[in-house]
């Protein structure tokens, strides 16, 4: 992840989010050099992605 470059760390691997309105969206934690954790997601990929 370029995210390590400026210290942050992952807390695991991606994923994804089996049901609900989100489902198929992938998700992973991050904790930076401060201790500040973020969420980043990413939603599924679509026919127009293509």
């Amino acid at each position: 992840m370029r995210i390590a470059a400026y210290g942050w760390k992952a807390q695991g691997t991606p994923q994804p989010i089996a049901s609900g309105a989100r489902a198929g969206t992938r998700v992973i934690y991050a904790v930076g050099p401060d201790g500040a954790t973020i969420e980043f997601m990413q939603p599924p990929a679509t026919a127009q992605d293509y």
